[in-house]
């Protein structure tokens, strides 16, 4: 991994605990739970050696995010081809899709359901049947044992939350609980605030 920073000896055996963690085809894998506990064990100090070691930890953290940013900027050049050619790709498909579907029309005009000749059979036969919702119709008339669960829109809770429509709790009993207008409990929503270590 290329360095921004100078890796100092103190921080070398994490360093290397971090790098010899490869999968079977030598490729970086994550930290099981034990090496990341011998890692903790490191972390483990007293207030002067986290004083003298802090700058060092934050060059090793900051080597990574950039060694990381280095990374995603070259699958981001890889992406662009990807996209390209995944492009060229979906635009044959639908062209041989466009002309299949022409191909039938034809046959079905014609009233010819099997075509063969020394180099191509062609067979209108049924395929796994579709289940759509017709345009322009709810669903209330569905019975509910159709109709799959709804899902948490965390999106819209969180801004219900920023806007003050819901409350949640900060302590005791009502931490992390959600509240809405009245002050009833909707019960199964849970939010607490996360937090992150910024290193600047």
């Amino acid at each position: 991994m290329a360095s921004l920073y100078a890796i100092t000896n103190d921080m070398e055996s994490i360093f290397k605990l971090i790098e010899s963690a490869v999968d079977e085809d030598g490729n970086p894998r994550e930290l099981t739970e034990e090496e990341q506990e011998i890692m903790k064990q490191w972390f483990t100090c007293s207030k002067e050696e986290f004083d003298n070691k802090f700058d060092s930890y934050c060059k090793l953290i900051k080597n990574y995010k950039i060694h990381a940013q280095n990374i995603d900027a070259e699958r981001k050049s890889y992406k662009d081809e990807l996209d390209r050619l995944s492009k060229r790709a979906k635009v044959c498909s639908n062209n041989a899709d466009r002309l299949q579907g022409m191909l039938r029309w034809s046959m079905d005009v014609l009233g010819i359901k099997n075509k063969k000749t020394e180099l191509f059979t062609a067979n209108v036969q049924n395929t796994q049947m579709q289940v759509t919702q017709r345009a322009g119709t709810t669903l209330e008339n569905v019975p509910d044992c159709y109709l799959k669960p709804r899902e948490l829109d965390t999106t819209a809770i969180k801004q219900a939350i920023k806007d003050g429509v819901l409350t949640v709790g900060t302590d005791g009993l009502d931490y992390g609980k959600v509240f809405d207008a009245d002050g009833n409990q909707i019960v199964g929503l849970y939010a607490t605030q996360g937090t992150a270590l910024v290193i600047r």
